[in-house]
């Protein structure tokens, strides 16, 4: 592969194929007569991930699950210990694998303190059946807050993601002008960055990823209006 092509596409793989710089830089004829090894090529494409390739990485979604759900399987046996349960029962959920699996285990083992509590109620055990619905009532609270805290961990995972991704979007939209003055464009994209979200914050306004794009809305999640016109980001930007 010749250095042009390996440049093209990275450069398409980074969202950067209409960018004139990147045009001007591809139309130096001596691009193409640098050939670089296709075991170099591949390596250094295959190590780089765009934003949609990351999200079906088996490697990274092992990664992410494994950090968020350890942790409630953590607290699961835990609870179970604080609730006194025999080493038996711990042992059982312990030796399952997922922890998609262990909640429904539990719930199993509700019901089989249900089972129990009702044979105790029948043969007059009031005391044993008090200990039973004691336990019962302390399983599902634990149930409850591992599907509030997983839930709750799901979201924040999605919000980081979706926070990161709109912040990719903008970066390569800021990228794309051409600023006056002698600092590298790195550095003055990083300042209409912080005036864009001023302005943003001063009017109430937000950013929402669509279409691979990122749309401006108001605070009610409805279109910006100037002079009765749509407002757009990109027409923001450009005043700004």
């Amino acid at each position: 592969m010749n250095a042009a092509d390996f440049i093209n596409n990275l450069a398409t793989n980074a969202g950067l194929a209409d960018s004139n710089e990147v045009k001007t830089l591809l139309a130096d004829a001596k691009l193409a007569t640098i050939q670089i090894p296709d075991t170099v090529a591949n390596q250094i494409q295959s190590s780089h991930l765009t934003l949609e390739s990351a999200k079906a990485n088996p490697q990274l979604i092992n990664h992410f699950r494994e950090a968020h759900l350890s942790r409630a399987d953590k607290t699961l046996l835990e609870t179970l210990a604080e609730l006194e349960a025999d080493d038996t029962v711990i042992s059982e959920i312990k030796g399952i694998k997922s922890t998609y699996d262990k909640i429904p285990a539990a719930l199993k083992k509700i019901a089989e303190l249900k089972s129990k509590q009702a044979s105790a109620q029948a043969q007059g055990a009031t005391g044993k059946a008090a200990e039973y619905e004691k336990q019962v009532v302390a399983l599902n609270d634990q149930i409850a807050a591992l599907n509030k805290n997983f839930l709750k961990e799901k979201q924040d995972l999605a919000n980081q993601f979706e926070g990161e991704k709109k912040s990719w979007i903008l970066n390569q939209m800021l990228l794309g002008y051409d600023y006056a003055g002698e600092q590298p464009k790195e550095v003055t994209a990083k300042l209409a960055a912080i005036l864009l979200e001023d302005k943003l914050r001063v009017n109430g306004w937000q950013t929402k990823t669509e279409n691979n794009g990122l749309s401006l809305l108001t605070n009610e999640g409805t279109k910006v209006f100037e002079n009765n016109k749509e407002l757009t980001l990109k027409a923001l930007t450009d005043k700004i």
